[in-house]
């Protein structure tokens, strides 16, 4: 049986369908209940690939959200490599039109992405992928689905649409996922202090010249916020020092940087304020990859 966690209880909610490696199963699905109108959502999905492939193939996500919904970031994690989804605003992706075979209710769109890296893969390979979306002004409940495949020929062709799992589909649904969009009365939603560490994904991402990096901070420490190149050359610092527990945000500006096209790397370290040795950091270290295009 495919399995649903309402483990994200976030201040908001939504409708999604994601295509994510091909000859995969959707194994698991964990999203909030509820969201805020104006919020931010973000689900996770476990994702098997059970087939062998000594050919690269990109990880293609569609998802099925409110029209007034937007594309925020995506990220993806596994054995084989590590990466962001990009939007895909091709009118047919290799893998097959799905608008036509998983045609979106009224009120509705796809929200189709890509992995920005093609990968080989061993049988049984374990997938974990991240989406989060901007979520629109519409209030109500609505049914998120998701599709999972690779960016290779019309795999629409072999869609598992059943409940239950199927090692033979080459591409796998798991639909009806409930959530509940609720109009946002105040800021003060915003101030709950976090649970956990966290470093978001940069927005935008592919990003010219400036973009965006929010973190979370559960408790108070010692916290820098640095950029690299893929060298692991130092290229800016954009906090070093204490910070108090909450969310935050900064902004990475390439202008006057004399930088290129390119990948690049930001990392978030945390250490315990009280502590007389800041550059032991603890608490918490997490690097993510940023793609900056001129």
């Amino acid at each position: 049986m495919k399995k649903i966690t309402n483990a994200f209880r976030l201040t908001l909610s939504l409708i999604l369908i994601a295509v994510v490696f091909s000859g995969c199963l959707i194994r698991e699905v964990e999203q909030p209940a509820t969201v805020k109108t104006g919020g931010e959502f973000q689900v996770k999905l476990t994702i098997t690939d059970k087939t062998a492939d000594a050919n690269a193939h990109y990880g293609a996500v569609c998802v099925l959200a409110p029209d007034d919904w937007e594309f925020v970031s995506g990220s993806y994690d596994s054995q084989v490599g590590t990466g962001i989804f990009l939007f895909d605003s091709s009118a047919k992706p290799v893998y097959g039109n799905i608008d036509s075979v998983l045609a979106p209710p009224a009120g509705m769109k796809w929200i189709k992405l890509l992995s920005d890296a093609a990968f080989t893969n061993p049988a049984d390979v374990i997938h974990e992928a991240t989406i989060n979306l901007k979520v629109g002004q519409k209030t109500g409940d609505y049914n998120i689905g998701y599709f999972t495949t690779k960016n290779s020929a019309d795999l629409l062709g072999s869609l598992n649409m059943s409940d239950e799992d199927n090692d033979n589909a080459w591409s796998d649904t798991s639909m009806n996922h409930k959530v509940t969009v609720e109009l946002a009365v105040g800021v003060e939603d915003e101030k709950v202090v976090p649970t956990k560490f966290s470093l978001d994904q940069n927005y935008p991402n592919p990003f010219n010249p400036e973009t965006t990096i929010r973190y979370s901070l559960p408790v108070s420490g010692y916290t820098t916020l640095k950029v690299y190149d893929i060298l692991g050359k130092e290229i800016a610092v954009l906090v070093n020092g204490s910070k108090q527990a909450g969310q935050h945000s900064v902004q990475f500006s390439a202008n006057n940087l004399q930088l290129t096209s390119g990948i690049y790397f930001y990392e978030l370290r945390v250490g315990d304020s009280s502590a007389s040795d800041k550059s032991e950091f603890s608490e918490f270290k997490e690097t993510k990859k940023m793609i900056l295009t001129k």
